[in-house]
Order: C-alpha cells, then sequence, then structure tokens
C-alpha cells in the first residue's frame, strides 16, 4: 500500500487530527475528569435545581454527553473570558456575574442562534474547561458546512484556542440574556437532576407481596447486566469476544448514572435518539430504552442524506478506550464524531491513503464518501504499522447517519 506524507489542500477541511491510543484496557466508560488540567482547580459544578447564568456554546450536529471529553476550537479571547468567568468581557454585557468560572453550555442547537427564542426549554450537557492550548494566529478562519461544525470563533485576528470541554451535568435553557451572540449564548440555566437513579433496596419477601423479578425489572444496577449480557456485539472492543464475562458493572447510582450516557453515545444509535435519550430525566427510563434497542433485531445503518443502506448494527466495532464513539478535531479545528465500524461494503474512496494527521496512531486514512448520494461520510483507516489489528477499519460520521426499521420508533 502506497501512502501519501503531503495531503492535498483541497481535503484539509475532512483531513483528520490525531487521536488517542487505540491499546487500553476494557471497560472504559469509567471516564474521569482530567481534573482541570493546566487551569488550576477543578471547576465547581451546581448542584442538581440550581439556576445559574452561564455561556452555552451552540454547535450543529455534534452532541456532548456528561463524562464525555471533547476538543473544540474557540478564538484565544473568548476562551480567556471563559476561563476568568466572563466577569469583565468585552464580548458580552450580563446583568449579572457568572459564578462558576470555567463552566460552560453545550448544546446541539439544530438551526437556531444565539438570540433564538427556540432555544429556551431546550435541554445540554454543562462541562468543564479541562484544558487550554493557545495556537498561532491562523488566516484561515474555516469549517466545512457539510459537516455541521459551529465554533464561536472571530476573523482569526486574535489566535485561537484549543480547548478540551469534559461534560459534567444536564441542563435546561430557562432564558436568553439579549447580549447573546451568533454562535454562543448567555442564558440562565437550570442544572437538571437525573431522578431516581440508583440500585432499589431488595425488600424481604415476608414485607412485601412484589416478585423480585418485578423490582428487577426496573432495577438500574440489573438492568445494566442484562444490557452488556444482551448487546455485547455491539459494545466489545475489537478481538475480545468475551465482554459479557469480564465487563466490570456499575454497582452504585452515580455509576449506573454515568454508565447509561456513555451507553447513549457508544451505541449505533442516530442523532435524534441519542438526543432524546440526553433529555430523559431517569437513568431507569435511560436504561430501559437502550435494553429495547440492544435485544432488538439488527438494525440498518443508513445515509442520513438519501437513505442508502451503510451497514448494520453488527459492523461496529470499538478501536479506542472511550468506546466505538468518539469526538475528534481536525487540523482546521473542525470537532467530528465518528462512529467505527469494520466493515461499509459499497461505501467509495478517493484518493491514496494518508498517515498525516491520523486520528488512530498507525493507520493511514482515505475520505469515504456514500456510494448513492456521493456525500462525504467518514473515513477508510488501513494499517501501516504491521503489530495494528484490525488491518482496516472505517470511521462514519455520526452526523450523516440515520437508524432505519420499519415500524419501530424509539422513545
Amino acid at each position: 500500500m502506497e501512502v501519501e506524507s503531503v495531503q492535498d489542500p483541497s481535503d484539509l477541511a475532512e483531513d483528520p487530527q490525531s487521536g488517542g491510543d487505540t491499546d487500553q484496557d476494557w471497560p472504559c466508560w469509567q471516564a474521569r475528569s482530567s481534573a482541570g488540567l493546566g487551569l488550576g482547580k477543578q471547576a465547581e459544578i451546581p448542584e442538581p435545581g440550581c439556576e445559574i447564568v452561564a455561556c452555552v456554546l451552540l454547535f450543529r450536529k455534534i452532541l456532548l454527553m456528561p463524562s464525555e471529553a471533547m476538543p473544540i476550537r474557540i478564538s484565544s479571547e473568548f476562551s480567556r473570558e471563559l476561563t476568568n468567568g466572563l466577569e469583565d468581557s468585552s464580548l458580552v454585557t450580563i446583568t449579572e456575574q457568572i459564578r462558576f468560572p470555567r463552566l460552560v453550555g453545550h448544546l446541539e442547537c439544530g438551526h437556531s442562534r444565539g438570540a433564538d427564542s427556540a432555544l429556551i426549554g431546550r435541554v445540554g450537557t454543562l462541562a468543564r474547561l479541562e484544558s487550554v492550548v493557545s495556537c498561532a494566529p491562523s488566516r484561515h478562519a474555516s469549517r466545512d458546512s457539510n459537516e455541521g461544525d459551529i465554533d464561536d470563533v472571530d476573523d482569526g485576528s486574535h489566535g485561537w484556542a484549543d480547548v478540551t470541554i469534559f461534560g459534567a451535568a444536564r441542563f435546561k435553557i430557562v432564558a436568553l440574556e439579549p447580549t447573546s451572540g451568533l454562535f454562543h449564548a448567555i442564558a440562565r440555566i437550570r442544572v437538571l437532576p437525573d431522578e431516581g437513579s440508583g440500585s432499589l433496596t431488595r425488600i424481604p419477601f415476608t414485607a412485601t407481596s412484589i416478585p423480585d423479578f418485578v423490582r428487577q425489572a426496573f432495577d438500574p444496577v440489573s438492568l445494566c447486566a442484562r444490557i452488556v449480557a444482551s448487546g455485547s456485539r455491539l459494545l466489545r472492543p475489537f478481538g475480545k469476544e468475551d465482554l459479557a464475562e469480564n465487563f466490570v458493572l456499575p454497582r452504585t447510582r452515580m455509576e449506573t448514572e454515568k454508565f447509561s450516557f456513555w451507553l447513549a453515545r457508544n451505541l449505533p444509535l442516530d442523532m435524534r435518539t441519542v438526543r432524546a435519550l440526553l433529555e430523559l430525566n431517569s437513568t431507569e427510563h435511560r436504561l430501559l430504552e437502550i435494553l429495547k434497542f440492544v435485544t432488538g433485531v439488527e438494525e440498518t445503518l443508513s445515509c442520513a442524506f438519501c437513505n442508502a443502506a451503510l451497514a448494520t448494527t453488527a459492523n461496529v466495532i470499538s478501536m479506542s478506550e472511550v468506546g466505538a464513539a468518539g469526538s475528534y478535531m481536525n487540523a482546521f479545528g473542525c470537532t467530528h464524531q465518528l462512529l467505527t465500524l469494520d466493515k461499509v461494503p459499497d461505501a467509495r474512496s478517493r484518493g491514496a491513503p494518508v498517515l498525516e494527521h491520523t486520528y488512530f496512531p498507525g493507520y493511514a486514512w482515505t475520505c469515504i464518501y456514500c456510494y448513492q448520494c456521493e456525500f462525504h461520510i467518514g473515513w477508510k483507516y488501513e494499517a501501516v504499522d504491521t503489530s495494528c489489528i484490525p488491518r482496516e477499519f472505517f470511521g462514519l460520521l455520526r452526523s450523516v447517519l440515520t437508524t432505519n426499521l420499519p415500524g419501530r420508533h424509539w422513545l
């Protein structure tokens, strides 16, 4: 296989950037915050039910879940203001001081903008700013409109900052400040609780007429075990067939809540379904809906633009420590969310494999397109290191996938 080391400049908008290690221990659902790398003390998260004023970054077709890390690129000036809590911001003037610096909201907003009243009532993820790395000023203030990224940026004259955010809690927008921008909103948000999450205490049979199997049907710990047993083919990392036996299951209220969000982002669900799972206020409800999916029949993963069948859920594999799905940022600062699969039979590739800026070390990438509408749907990865297994796999953009099964509607 001939690998190019320098890419065509016309392909920069679709160029991946290096990702994480592909040889990590499993399970990986127990993701932890990096404790504010480079930003000192970790940001405090308000208690559920609290209302605060926060800056909410708006994205299209990019969804952050609690306990998930995501790289984004914003202007250096804006990153400084977020780090300082927007206390003396030149971008916005707000009626009360933001009391929780280094917290930012992430909202998948569709086509809405910062001052759009349609944002009120929407549910997003409150995130910590984990690390900020300043970049040199760039004359490119570019994004690929096909991939739906919306970053709050200026014209690049002040430089850029690569920021890692880590989802910490869910929130709902209560009200908007009039000074919201085009790609961000200054909003009053309410931190949402996850109601009822936790293991149900087993009551002695002599004290109740409710059979134990009824309790187990709604117990989150039992639901987690059933999901892993039923959906091991969708959750296992590549080359590990014994996931159901060795998987470390959650045992506490917080662990079942975190696990439900990990499942939501790593199962082959379309964007609409993942968004609906994020909006659910109950861990039990979220796990029950996920159980319906993993115990169902095999589903087709189709192109969201022309409905052409691309693969099936049986093709999903995990190629990194974060699971089958991950967020990555390319050289232009565009954030992509990928789902990894072992086969996409009819995808069309263009160009020679390129090793530079690969998301997966040891693999060269090639852009792939839908065989029917020729829309860019992701990348094919081919091993250039003899120690890499598998020899090839595919990373599909989650934003261009939909799950189709006639007569069946999740949630």
